[in-house]
């Protein structure tokens, strides 16, 4: 193998590295239900309006310690319907 070669799967192999380790992490919220138990649920944040139309459709579950947080610019009613779930 030539010594490019070697510097070019070197330079790939940092990359991943660097990549694998900006890895973004999914937020947790935690709960605090009328009885006073505390319970952690990771979260996907919903932020844009594409990401607020799509929300849970075309998903067949959502795991018991998951949620969705939709993030609006102001507070007003915000109606929802779930569809193709």
């Amino acid at each position: 193998m030539s010594l490019k070669a070697v510097k070019h799967l070197s330079f790939i192999f940092v990359l991943l590295l660097l990549l694998a380790g900006c890895r973004a992490q999914t937020p947790e919220v935690l709960v605090q239900k009328k009885n006073g138990d505390k319970i952690s649920v990771s979260v996907e944040v919903m932020r844009t309006k594409d990401e607020w139309h799509l929300g849970l459709m075309y998903r067949k579950s959502l795991k018991k310690d998951r949620g969705m947080l939709f993030i609006f610019g102001k507070e007003e009613n915000h109606p929802f319907t779930p569809m193709a779930t």
